[in-house]
């Protein structure tokens, strides 16, 4: 089975994704293969900021 691994900014772990998806690790290091090598990783994990509320102005019509 092949994994892959991804950084998150929000716990600051690096995570081991198998390949249907599904995490199946967390770490504080950086995961390595047998040999040394480092997990090929995935693009960072970015925390979702939601949109600014834009409110109406009820009241714009009669200004």
């Amino acid at each position: 089975m092949s994994f892959v691994q991804r950084f998150d900014k929000n716990s600051n772990r690096y995570l081991k994704i198998d390949g249907t998806g599904h995490v199946i690790a967390e770490s504080p290091h950086p995961f390595t293969i047998p040999g040394g090598e480092l997990l090929e990783e995935i693009e960072p994990v970015e925390p979702e900021r939601p949109a600014r509320a834009k409110m109406s102005d009820p009241l714009g019509d009669m200004r």
